[in-house]
């Protein structure tokens, strides 16, 4: 018998799933805040801490701090230090990160910074890497790929020893905490809040949704050069998601809620309140209703309902901001149901009934005493 062709035999893994992991820590919001102010004024205005907050970081830092700042560099490369932050042990706090960051190979972290600065081009890892180490052609090959600005920042990272470079890091790190960040405590207890919701979520919703719920609508399918995905909480990146890595791994810099900001303690969950009270109303539980059955227009709404687009507008809004509503952008926006937010906000419910609050944990702690 004659076998044309090969015989395969396929043991790669077809049911490997994408792991998520919630991290949190002081430090990724420093490197954060970092990256969000020495991106300038201007583009400060597609955050929602705006251009308010960005002056006020800068009345707040020293002529030294924004010297330093020019000679580090700006904007994305920031971003390249989320990896050693990751890989800093927990709580990675920002003075246990930053002497952690001390004792990192200096060549590491001057590759990651590089890669970061040029990340829009069509660089290979080994010249990245040969640039970094200061090899003279590498240099030249990405400084050709690169705009103004990128050939700029190519050339401050590589101007000093790298031992240096990361001493004068750490140096700006620890400046920007002491006279702007004071180690994240405005914004610590809300992260750390939102990160325990995420983590209530993951233990029953699939990854994949996980990573949608998190960051307000990005999927994400497991690549077979990626492992996992890793969730880190910020403010000040709101409403964007900062996506970087660290070895086969993906890292989503997420916005928490805004309202998770001012959230107490013992508060539920704010998209979980915006769920039930976006329920709590005759016309817009018959505006799901209409959508359960299939997609359909605003003026289709409208007509069924007997109301004005205006008003289909006014609920349309509440529905979206409880998840409980999709989009769908072509010639004319649809409307459908997001069925998958209706198990998603029983989970919270659960969770947050399941756990005592903090009032009652300090009750039963003075009956025991």
């Amino acid at each position: 018998m004659t076998i044309s062709g090969p015989k395969v035999r396929d043991y790669t893994d077809k049911k490997r799933r994408l792991t998520v992991e919630v991290a949190t820590g002081t430090a990724f919001e420093l490197l954060a805040s970092m990256f969000v102010f020495t991106l300038g004024r201007d583009e400060a205005e597609e955050y929602e801490v705006g251009p308010e907050w960005f002056e006020r970081v800068q009345s707040q830092a020293s002529p030294e701090l924004l010297a330093g700042l020019e000679q580090v560099g700006r904007g994305d490369l920031w971003l390249g230090l989320i990896d050693q932050a990751y890989r800093a042990p927990e709580p990675r706090r920002v003075e246990d990160f930053l002497e952690y960051l001390a004792g990192v190979d200096p060549r590491e972290v001057r590759r990651a910074m590089v890669m970061m600065q040029v990340h829009r081009t069509e660089a290979d890892k080994g010249t990245v890497e040969r640039a970094a180490d200061g090899d003279p052609e590498a240099l030249a090959a990405l400084a050709a790929m690169c705009d103004p600005e990128c050939r700029a920042g190519l050339e401050s990272l590589v101007s000093r020893p790298p031992a240096e470079s990361l001493a004068k890091l750490v140096e700006v790190l620890r400046r920007f905490d002491a006279e702007v960040f004071h180690g994240g405590e405005d914004t610590a207890a809300a992260l750390a809040r939102d990160a325990e919701e995420k983590r209530a979520l993951a233990a029953t919703l699939p990854a994949e949704r996980l990573v949608e719920t998190a960051t307000n609508g990005v999927t994400f399918k497991l690549q077979p050069e990626v492992s996992g995905v890793v969730l880190v909480p910020s403010a000040v990146v709101r409403p964007w998601v900062a996506i970087t890595e660290s070895g086969s791994l993906r890292i989503f810099v997420y916005p928490v809620p805004a309202e998770m900001l001012s959230a107490d303690p013992d508060a539920p969950s704010p998209w979980m309140v915006s769920f039930y009270k976006a329920l709590a109303d005759e016309r817009r539980l018959r505006i799901l209703s209409m959508l359960a059955a299939g997609p359909a227009s605003l003026g289709e709404v409208a007509e069924r309902m007997g109301l004005a687009k205006s008003t289909v507008i006014h609920h349309m809004r509440a529905l979206r901001s409880a998840g409980l509503v999709l989009i769908t952008v072509g010639d004319e926006k649809e409307y459908s149901l997001r069925r998958r937010a209706i198990p998603e906000a029983g989970r919270l419910l659960q969770a947050y009934l399941s756990e005592p609050s903090v009032g009652t944990r300090a009750d039963a702690e003075r009956n025991q005493q």
